[in-house]
């Protein structure tokens, strides 16, 4: 009896080749997805950390100097006076951080801003009226991302009022305590 050769592919290597294919693209296509995921979030907290840096570097720069700071009843403007200088901060379009300096137009110093609160402290810790204060504590609430996928982030973070400090310090020295 002769055999005859057979040449091609048989209906079963042909599904198992198609079957191992179709994995290996998944994984391909999962590989690009997460990548481009990450890609996302990176550009996503990039935007943050610009936003935050930028708030907190500004008033940190104002109100350093401050020679007195003041608040409005809703706790979201903050009013800094800086000698003949008088910067106010205040959240406005419902989603923008204003800063404005005296005799100057408003600046957008960040976007995307849920809520944005002052508090005066002082040496405790302890909300008081800001001719008392020695600490400014800022509570932002920021969105990023897409309207389909977006997240909120809050930060909290407290200035020292340094000519508050520097007064309350003198005044305990020559009090002699």
């Amino acid at each position: 009896m002769k055999l005859t050769q057979h040449y091609g592919l048989t209906l079963v290597e042909l599904l198992i080749g198609l079957t191992l294919g179709i994995i290996l693209i998944w994984g391909g296509i999962q590989i690009f997805v997460a990548g481009q995921h990450a890609y996302r979030e990176s550009q996503r907290f990039s935007v943050l950390q610009g936003h935050v840096s930028f708030i907190t570097d500004s008033l940190l720069n104002d109100v350093r100097g401050a020679s007195a700071v003041d608040l409005n009843a809703s706790f979201d403007m903050l009013t800094i006076n800086q000698g003949a200088a008088v910067i106010t901060y205040q959240l406005t379009n419902g989603a923008e951080l204003h800063r404005a300096l005296t005799g100057e137009a408003a600046a957008v110093i960040a976007d995307n801003i849920q809520s944005i609160l002052f508090s005066c402290l002082d040496a405790d810790s302890l909300v008081v009226a800001c001719v008392n204060a020695v600490t400014l504590e800022t509570q932002v609430q920021l969105e990023t991302g897409e309207a389909d996928y977006s997240r909120q982030h809050q930060f909290t973070f407290r200035i020292a009022l340094r000519n508050a400090v520097m007064t309350q310090k003198f005044a305990v020295a020559a009090s002699g305590g």
